[in-house]
C-alpha cells in the first residue's frame, strides 16, 4: 500500500484536557439542547412518548429527565426499561420474502436518545483527532462510481474493489450494490414530456425548468463531467418546452435563448446556462481543493498531481483523470476572482505561480528576471523573503 496514505493517518493521543472534557459533569443546557434538537414527531419507543411530549411539556418534566440523565453519567447506571426498544424491520424492496432485504430499526425511548446523543456530541468533538479520514469504517461510506459503461471498465472497477477489500479489511456488499446505466438525455425528454403543456403558460413553464431541471443538472455536475453535446441537446430540448415545440409542430419562439438565460435585472427570464452551472461546479471543486485539507479525496489529489507542484503550476497530462483536467480547465476563470495571500511564501513557486497580480513572474517580467536573480526555477517565494518582509538584497 502506498506509504504516503498511510501518512495520512493522524498519530495524536487524548490529552488530559481532551479527557476531562469526556468526563464533564452533563449540564442542564446541555440536556436541554440535546432534547430541542430532536425531531418532534419521529417514532416513539415502548414508553409511548414521542419528542415532541417533551420538548411541549419540558418545564414540567425537565428536572427529573435531566436527573435521569445525570445519574447513568456519574454512576454508570441506568434505571431498567430506560434502554428497552421495538425491534421493526423495514422492507428494502419491493415483495421482500429474504431476510437481507429488510433493514432492522430500533424504535427507543427518548431518554436513551438523550444519553446516547450527548455520548456522541461529546466525542464528536474529539474523533478528528484519532479517526483518520481514510479510515472509512468509522464513517458512512457510501460510494457512488460514475465510468463509462463498459466490460473493461467493469473488470477495473471490480479489481480496485478487491484492492479495497485487502487494504482495508472491509467487505463491499454485492447486496447493497447497484449498477445504473444512465440516459440523461432520454430522462430530460420524458421529464419534459409528462408535464401537460396546455395547462402551463410560459411563466409556469420557466419556474418548472429552474425548480426541476436546473437543480436536477446541477447535482449531475457535482458528480461527473457533462459532455457539451448533452448540454446543448438539454438547453433544446427545454427551449422547445418553453415554446410548445415538438418534433413534428414547430412553434414561434418569442425570445432568443441567449437572452432568455440573462438575469431578470438584465432583461432575461432567469433561467440559468447549463454551461455557466457546469463551470461554476468546477470552480467550487476547486475552491475546495485550495481551501480544504481534510477531506480524503484532497489529500489523493494533491499526493498524485501536486506533490511537486501546486494547482496553479500543474501540468494537465494524458494518464490525469477527468476530474482533474476539468478542475484545470477553470484556472483561467479562477484567477479572475481569486485574491493571495503570501504570508510566508512556501505554498507557492516564485517563478510559477500567478502570485504577482495574478500573473506568474515570467508573464509579467520575462526570462531575464530568473537570469538576474540567479534563483532555481523551482524555487519558493520564501526564498525571497526573510522574517515576514522582501529580502531587497535579492531583489
Amino acid at each position: 500500500m502506498d506509504n504516503t496514505v498511510c501518512d495520512l493517518a493522524p498519530r495524536n493521543t487524548l490529552t488530559v484536557e481532551d479527557i476531562l472534557l469526556l468526563e464533564a459533569p452533563v449540564g442542564y443546557e446541555e440536556v436541554n439542547a440535546v432534547v430541542m434538537g430532536f425531531h418532534p414527531d419521529k417514532s416513539p419507543g415502548p414508553d409511548g412518548f414521542p419528542a415532541r411530549f417533551y420538548q411541549t411539556f419540558w418545564q414540567v418534566v425537565d428536572k427529573n429527565v435531566v436527573a435521569v440523565v445525570q445519574n447513568f453519567f456519574s454512576s454508570g447506571t441506568m434505571p431498567l426499561g430506560i434502554s428497552s426498544c421495538f425491534l421493526t424491520l423495514l422492507p428494502k424492496v419491493g415483495n421482500a420474502s429474504k431476510v437481507g432485504e429488510f433493514r432492522p430499526i430500533a424504535l427507543c425511548n427518548l431518554v436513551y436518545k438523550i444519553i446516547t446523543k450527548l455520548m456522541a456530541n461529546r466525542l464528536a468533538l474529539l474523533l478528528p483527532k484519532l479517526v483518520g479520514v481514510e479510515q472509512c469504517a468509522f464513517v458512512k461510506d457510501d460510494l457512488l462510481v460514475a465510468c463509462q459503461a463498459s466490460i473493461h471498465n467493469a473488470r477495473v472497477l471490480f479489481d480496485i474493489f478487491k484492492k479495497f477489500e485487502c487494504f482495508t479489511g472491509l467487505q463491499v456488499s454485492p447486496s447493497k450494490s447497484s449498477v445504473l446505466f444512465s440516459r440523461a438525455v432520454r430522462r430530460k425528454t420524458a421529464l419534459l414530456e409528462c408535464w401537460n403543456v396546455k395547462l402551463l403558460s410560459v411563466t409556469g413553464k420557466v419556474e418548472l425548468i429552474k425548480a426541476v431541471v436546473t437543480p436536477i443538472f446541477q447535482y449531475w455536475c457535482s458528480i461527473f463531467d457533462v459532455p457539451v453535446a448533452v448540454i446543448n441537446q438539454i438547453q433544446i430540448l427545454c427551449r422547445d418546452f418553453l415554446w410548445g415545440s415538438k418534433e413534428h409542430a414547430n412553434k414561434l419562439h418569442l425570445m432568443k435563448w441567449d437572452m432568455i438565460t440573462r438575469p431578470k435585472d438584465e432583461g432575461g427570464l432567469g433561467i440559468r446556462k447549463l454551461m455557466d452551472i457546469q463551470v461554476a461546479s468546477k470552480c467550487v471543486l476547486v475552491w475546495d481543493f485550495l481551501t480544504s485539507k481534510d477531506r480524503l479525496w484532497i489529500s489523493w489529489f494533491q499526493h498524485k498531481y501536486s506533490s511537486k507542484c501546486n494547482y496553479w503550476s500543474a501540468i494537465p497530462r494524458m494518464s490525469s483523470s477527468v476530474v482533474w483536467k476539468s478542475m484545470l480547465s477553470v484556472r483561467d476563470i479562477m484567477l479572475q476572482h481569486c485574491e493571495f495571500q503570501i504570508d510566508t511564501g512556501h505554498s507557492f513557486l516564485l517563478f510559477k505561480d500567478p502570485w504577482c497580480a495574478g500573473q506568474t513572474v515570467v508573464a509579467k517580467f520575462g526570462h531575464r528576471m530568473i537570469r538576474s536573480l540567479q534563483i532555481q526555477r523551482d524555487a519558493p517565494l520564501s526564498s525571497l523573503i526573510q522574517k515576514g518582509a522582501w529580502d531587497w538584497q535579492l531583489l
